[in-house]
């Protein structure tokens, strides 16, 4: 017998209706994260990246962690960002 689903915290799936399940995180052998794509002025991400996934259809949401340091950089640096 199999336990049942445990309810999740996030709205069902647009595309199929499946619940997504979180709690992951973007690894790589490389840095991976959210980096201005017009200039690389940093070695390390503005933010690194958390996932959520759907059970259903496999579709992924990718969430910035350090939002209030790409607002910050976004407001200092505007010229490299796409607006």
């Amino acid at each position: 017998m199999t336990s049942p689903t445990p309810r999740s915290r996030y709205p069902a799936c647009a595309l199929c209706g499946g619940t997504f399940v979180g709690g992951m995180r973007m690894t790589s052998q490389h840095k991976t994260g959210v980096f201005p794509f017009r200039k690389r002025l940093w070695v390390n991400p503005l933010s690194t990246l958390s996932a959520v996934v759907c059970l259903g259809c496999g579709h992924t949401k990718l969430f910035a962690d350090e939002l209030n340091r790409l607002r910050f950089e976004a407001q200092r640096h505007p010229e490299i960002f796409d607006w």
